[in-house]
């Protein structure tokens, strides 16, 4: 039973992603909603890696060797029987820099508010204008221990909320880096 907000659509979902090239393995997401409900194994294995393709890139991307397509979608987990999101945890493997890093990501209430309010947009999936939710909550797993969180919904573009930098897992072996000994 849902106790937060009353949604407007079914449920919300988390999505994590690396950048094209960058390959990362989560260890273990959490996801603890507003009611205090704690959902474990919100995510748990290889992170999906963005195309690198120009077809697929946003504005930003222009004039740099690496970046993010407009909708950055990965490996989606759809929460039905969830409130909104209060807070989010996240160790994974960066395995592109071999070290573990560990992240809690605490969603503010602009970002819950964001994610309640309907905005219009082209939907090319059915090509005409729609009302649309941004009720896809985007983590993009970066190199050096960024997390970085968007909002975007089916019809509508990732827009960034914040940036959350990982501390390194020092409980696994080698403090987190593979063949070091320390």
């Amino acid at each position: 039973m849902v106790n937060g907000p009353a949604l407007p659509y079914d449920a919300w979902a988390l999505d994590f992603f690396a950048p094209p090239k960058v390959w990362a393995w989560i260890e273990k997401a959490e996801v603890v909603d507003l009611n205090g409900n704690v959902f474990s194994g919100a995510e748990i294995g290889r992170v999906s890696t963005m195309s690198s393709s120009p077809l697929h890139l946003g504005p930003s991307f222009l004039f740099k060797p690496n970046g993010y397509p407009e909708h950055a979608m990965g490996s989606e987990r759809r929460f039905d029987d969830a409130s909104l999101p209060r807070l989010i945890y996240v160790r994974w493997k960066s395995l592109a820099e071999v070290q573990t890093y560990e992240a809690v990501i605490e969603i503010s209430e602009l970002a819950r508010a964001i994610m309640l309010k309907s905005e219009e947009a082209y939907c090319r999936r059915v090509g005409k204008r729609k009302m649309d939710y941004r009720n896809i909550l985007t983590i993009g797993l970066e190199p050096d221990g960024i997390a970085t969180v968007y909002l975007e919904g089916s019809c509508l573009q990732a827009t960034q909320i914040m940036q959350v930098q990982a501390t390194i897992q020092p409980k696994v072996p080698y403090r987190g880096a593979s063949n070091r000994s320390e």
